[in-house]
């Protein structure tokens, strides 16, 4: 069985495969590119209208919701990073 490099094996530990992450446009190319994290926002930006009014709506300030998405995000960062420690263990021990 051929070993996968870092790159792979973080790519592997961080692509989201739920359906639903299906709907949001995909990038140019899964390498690196200039400006591929702009394209990510302009992707996103209708995605994450909807839940922020929502959470608006429910009496939640944007200083709230922006530091509760913030916090989630490094939550799921994190998640990622162990799972990809996880499986490069298992190559590069």
């Amino acid at each position: 069985m051929e070993k996968a490099s870092a790159d792979e094996a973080i790519a592997l530990a961080v692509i989201p495969c739920h359906p639903a992450a299906m709907s949001v446009v995909p990038p140019k190319s899964y390498h690196a590119y200039p400006d591929r994290h702009i394209d990510c926002q302009e992707a996103l930006e209708d995605e994450i209208k909807a839940p922020i009014a929502r959470a608006q709506a429910a009496g939640w300030t944007l200083d709230d919701i922006a530091r509760a998405v913030g916090d989630l995000l490094w939550a799921q960062m994190i998640r990622a990073t162990e799972r990809a420690r996880r499986y490069l263990s298992r190559w590069f021990a």
